[in-house]
């Protein structure tokens, strides 16, 4: 064997045996960039699924915060209406009718009663009638 064909030979030898390296190399390459996708995928799966329930769990505070104030604010135009039915009472009550006993030791006396007391122990008392009349 001539030393230019042991050369070629030693050559040859090199040349697929770096092929061999590099395709191992690309190899290794693809499966470690493959492997990264599906741990950054999972990651982001993951953080996505946080924020979505922080989302409806913010989405949900919200709601029972609106749901709240409406009921706030219904439940005030409804007192709000049954002050005005009981304000229109007033002038179909006769001041007379409303009187107090004053039992002293010496003596029995009925004195007027202020009309806003009857009015608010009326409210008291009939409410939730008029809530009943008016809402149902």
């Amino acid at each position: 064997m001539s030393l230019d064909s042991i050369l070629s030979h030693i050559t040859k030898e090199n040349d697929i045996e770096r092929d061999k390296i590099i395709k191992a190399s690309q190899s290794q390459a693809r499966e470690v960039v493959r492997e990264a996708h599906k741990e950054a995928e999972a990651i982001y799966a993951q953080g996505l699924a946080k924020e979505k329930a922080a989302c409806e769990s913010q989405r949900q505070r919200l709601l029972a915060a609106v749901q709240l104030e409406s009921k706030k604010k219904i439940l005030q135009a409804k007192q709000e209406l049954i002050g005005e039915v009981i304000a229109k009472l007033k002038p179909h009550l006769k001041k007379e009718k409303f009187k107090r006993k004053e039992i002293r030791f010496d003596a029995v006396k009925e004195t007027a009663e202020a009309l806003s007391f009857y009015l608010n122990k009326l409210r008291q008392d009939y409410e939730s009638e008029i809530a009943r009349m008016l809402f149902e």
